[in-house]
């Protein structure tokens, strides 16, 4: 784990400037620095673990510089928000927030290093000599050219392409980047002459007697034997393969979010969020919005409604009123000229200041602060019939923004196509899930929050 080294490199170098170089000062409690070191370097681990993205980046300088500067500030993120759950939790008051502010930029830096270039750096130096791999790849054309970005990637990890064996019915194809090194009915020879340590075989062999003859064929060459076989691109959707509790099992949909360290990830975020939200920022807009009804429409400050929630449970989501006492139709969607909302609801509305008390529901376990939002469920049933997978937006907690919102898709939904947009943006949200991912959304929420979008209301 070189981002860990490094970072507490960094840590106890930014120590040893600050407390020694700088101040000249002798650290009573030292041990409380070490417990941070600590938090830092499970801080990365669980990023690392959540992630398991630890892959080289194979893209041009720019693209690349700027996707080890994402990753670093994921990294960063995770143990800054770890840390602040330590502060709250402990109430620590011995840690100077003077070093802090040095080191996690510090170690951001750090970070952005290693996510650049330490791939590299130890792929040079650890996979050399008898630690470098040959392999052989068996595919044909079509297959061969779908596989080559994986392909090419293994080379970071000290995997050699010898070159490729063709089917027999594909035995002239060429290459300009792979060897082709004959047809199948030669396999037996070119392993012996190759003598590879692996082979990548593209495909299902045709049946059982195939895959038994070619796995006693690399047996009797003391070869390596893996099956590439993309099960996806034959049923023209995604497929995955795992193993629980020592049964094999295939999913058709990737689910980030389905495992256990990722989903603590995000409520550790979501409680982070929400603690400070709540306790800091709630107070204060409270009062302006009580003050602000006062004086144009008394009433209530929480408008409270039944919404659909994780796996259909309904719950009550909280909001600031935004809309007359006197509304004759609760259930029906705000429009741009919506006669119910008062003056200053308007601008409620679209500066997403109504939407604050939601950090209640994300602090009650009922939200996220990303996900897809929750509909009234008397809209349910009826966009439903719009977009088919529509109930799919359900494998997650709802959201107070998303991905649907921050691409442009908020405000009243007028067509089944706006609601075949939310959806698809909402599921491409619930199969890419990543940290990085939340934290992008929420920065351009904020974005938002400064320059309402035309479609808010």
């Amino acid at each position: 784990m070189l981002g860990v080294v490094v970072a507490l490199a960094i840590y106890w170098l930014c120590f040893w400037v600050v407390f020694v170089l700088l101040r000249g000062e002798q650290v009573e409690q030292l041990s409380r620095y070490t417990v941070y070191s600590i938090l830092i370097a499970l801080g990365i681990l669980v990023d690392f673990f959540r992630a398991s993205r630890w892959l080289p980046l194979r893209v041009n300088d720019g693209s690349k510089n700027a996707a080890a500067a994402s990753m670093a500030l994921v990294q960063t993120f995770t143990v800054f928000a770890i840390m602040v759950t330590f502060f709250f939790v402990l109430k620590d008051m011995v840690i100077s927030r003077f070093f802090l502010g040095i080191c996690l930029p510090m170690i951001w830096l750090g970070l952005f290093a290693v996510n650049r270039s330490g791939a590299d750096w130890l792929s040079a130096n650890l996979f050399r000599g008898s630690r470098y791999q040959k392999a052989v790849v068996v595919a044909g054309s079509e297959e061969l050219e779908r596989m080559k970005p994986w392909l090419r990637r293994q080379t970071q990890f000290g995997i050699q392409i010898v070159g490729v064996v063709r089917p027999d019915h594909d035995s002239a194809g060429a290459d300009g980047e792979f060897t082709t090194l004959g047809s199948l009915t030669d396999l037996g020879m070119i392993l012996g002459k190759t003598r590879p340590t692996l082979l990548i075989h593209v495909s299902l062999p045709k049946d059982p007697d195939s895959l038994t003859q070619l796995h006693d064929l690399c047996d009797g060459c003391g070869t390596r034997l893996v099956i590439a076989y993309d099960l996806g691109h034959d049923l023209a959707r995604n497929a995955s393969f795992m193993v629980e509790d020592g049964t094999h099992l295939m999913a058709f949909r990737d689910e980030p979010l389905e495992a256990p360290a990722n989903r603590i990830m995000k409520r550790a975020v979501d409680l982070t969020i929400s603690l400070l939200v709540v306790t800091l920022i709630l107070p204060i807009t409270t009062l302006i919005v009580w003050l602000i009804q006062r004086r144009q429409s008394p009433g209530p400050i929480f408008f409270r409604q039944t919404r659909s929630g994780l796996h259909n449970e309904q719950f009550i989501i909280y909001k600031y009123r935004t809309m007359s006492v006197d509304n004759p139709d609760n259930k029906r969607q705000a429009t741009k000229d919506d006669e119910r909302i008062y003056p200053a609801g308007r601008w409620l509305r679209s500066s997403s200041i109504d939407e604050l008390p939601q950090f209640i529901n994300v602090l009650l376990g009922e939200m996220s602060v990303v996900g897809p939002r929750p509909h009234m469920v008397e809209h349910d049933s009826e966009f439903e019939s719009s977009a088919s997978q529509y109930r799919v937006r359900q494998l997650v907690k709802p959201g107070i923004t998303g991905l649907a919102q921050v691409s442009g898709h908020r405000g009243e939904t007028k067509s089944p196509s706006d609601v075949l947009a939310r959806t698809s943006a909402d599921v491409r949200y619930l199969e890419n899930w990543s940290l990085q991912l939340d934290i992008k959304i929420i920065l351009h929420t904020a974005f938002q929050i400064l320059r309402p979008p035309a479609s808010a209301c």
